[in-house]
């Protein structure tokens, strides 16, 4: 879970953890974005990047 200093650009294990949070433990996108410290649009991209957006607004819909 590292992030380059002055930087934006975040690992690849750090995306994973941040979309499983949201998708596989059904945690609220802003609240995995605290969680991991980024903000609620970079989690969002990185969902929709993930291929899994029908996995998570199905699982949001009936779980939040």
């Amino acid at each position: 879970m590292t992030r380059k200093q002055g930087s934006h650009q975040y690992d690849d294990a750090l995306r994973a953890q941040a979309v499983a949070l949201v998708i596989d433990q059904i945690m609220p996108v802003s609240a995995a974005a605290k969680q991991i410290r980024v903000s609620y649009e970079t989690l969002m991209k990185w969902v929709h990047e993930s291929g899994r957006t029908a996995v998570y607004r199905w699982v949001h819909l009936f779980y939040n």
